[in-house]
């Protein structure tokens, strides 16, 4: 990887970076420690600040996956991720796509999968065609979706857990001696990571909904002009 692109970019650092100041806030404003990354070279902080930031975005972004592959967290799963079948049993304009793509998937696989159900993408479909298009460098479009789609979804990862973290620091603050304007700006911070939170779901959900399409469109175009080519 000789530069990082807009994807690691939004996808890692940026949702990196917000977990390392938020818990900046729960170190310096509720706890009353110095504040971290206080070198005398800029350029020092500005580097160990950036990877960290591209580390921790990592690490979140493995506890999102963790998060929707659990079972007993469904409802979390409904608010930011559906599966390229759930979207395209419901989406008009993908379905467009889907018989034409079905019956090129079955016929062009080499591994064995079950037939899908009517109007719906099969099983392997989404991750057959995407990296079709990564391999044959025609997924920009869809992957900048995708770098968007990750952003905001790790976004709400780091609001749900700074939301559990918030509340056991109130509880924390009535049973050890904190500074007189913790419990204040807790509860601030809570609202706003609330409001915040719900603000999340409504985008990460569309633009979920935007890869699927970008990922299908993109690849229907490429299979069905290959099919025209060899027509003529």
């Amino acid at each position: 990887m000789d530069k990082l692109s807009l994807y690691e970019i939004l996808s890692f650092v940026v949702p990196g970076f917000v977990a390392i100041k938020v818990a900046e806030f729960f170190n310096s404003s509720v706890l009353e420690n110095e504040k971290w990354f206080n070198y005398e070279s800029k350029f020092e902080e500005s580097l160990v600040l950036f990877l960290l930031s591209f580390f921790v975005g990592i690490l979140v972004h493995i506890i999102t996956f963790r998060f929707i592959s659990i079972k007993k967290m469904k409802w979390y799963r409904s608010l930011i991720y559906k599966t390229p079948q759930e979207i395209s049993s419901k989406d008009r304009f993908i379905q467009k796509t889907i018989p034409f793509l079905n019956n090129d998937y079955l016929a062009t696989k080499k591994h064995d999968e079950d037939l899908p159900m009517p109007n719906e993408a099969a099983y392997n479909l989404f991750d057959y065609a995407y990296h079709y298009l990564e391999i044959n460098d025609k997924v920009a479009t869809a992957k900048n979706f995708q770098s968007m789609y990750y952003w905001f979804r790790n976004m709400f990862t780091i609001c749900l857990i700074t939301f559990f973290i918030t509340l056991i620091f109130i509880i924390l603050t009535y049973i050890y001696d904190f500074n007189s304007e913790a419990p204040k700006k807790l509860y601030w911070f809570l609202f706003i990571i609330i409001i915040f939170g719900i603000m999340l779901i409504p985008s990460t959900q569309w633009l979920r909904k935007k890869l699927v399409e970008k990922v299908f469109w993109a690849y229907y175009v490429e299979r069905t002009h290959k099919e025209v080519i060899k027509t003529n």
